[in-house]
């Protein structure tokens, strides 16, 4: 064998080894191409709800906490039967958009309050209700004016 015949065989042994080895086809790398087009989309969308799920559960328990501190106020300083009835808060640099609703309760002497705090989650509005029975003070000054007049009798 020649020279150059060896050396040609020398070079053109690599290549045929390499021609043994597997690799990946067009085919096979256009299929995985679209199979992460399909797989992406899909992963994206759910960590996207799971983010929602997440911002709505805080939103809401923020909302709740608001109620139940606005609804204690607004009772002990007896605000619910004069003061503002809505009005806005800032939890956490969110704003929280709050309205007393009072309700004539089965029990002339009682009086239902409803605080509805509204919120906001990736443009959708929800809102949060927390209600309370308080007594109405007009009814328990009249029954206390009819015992004094019944024991001075």
């Amino acid at each position: 064998m020649s020279a150059s015949a060896r050396r040609f065989s020398e070079f053109s042994a690599p290549c045929a080894a390499r021609r043994g080895e597997r690799a990946f086809t067009f085919v096979e790398i256009l299929m995985t191409m679209v199979f992460m087009a399909v797989v992406i989309p899909v992963v994206l969308h759910g960590v996207s709800l799971a983010n929602r799920a997440a911002v709505f559960a805080e939103r809401k328990e923020a909302a709740a906490r608001t109620a139940e501190r606005l609804l204690d106020e607004l009772i002990l300083t007896d605000e619910w039967q004069s003061g503002a009835q809505s009005g806005v808060v800032t939890v956490n640099r969110i704003e929280y958009e709050w309205k007393l609703i009072s309700e004539s309760w089965l029990d002339d002497s009682m009086t239902q309050l409803t605080l509805v705090v509204f919120f906001t989650v990736q443009g959708q509005q929800y809102e949060s209700h927390l209600s309370a029975l308080v007594e109405t003070e007009t009814t328990s000054s009249e029954s206390t004016e009819t015992s004094e007049s019944g024991q001075s009798s």
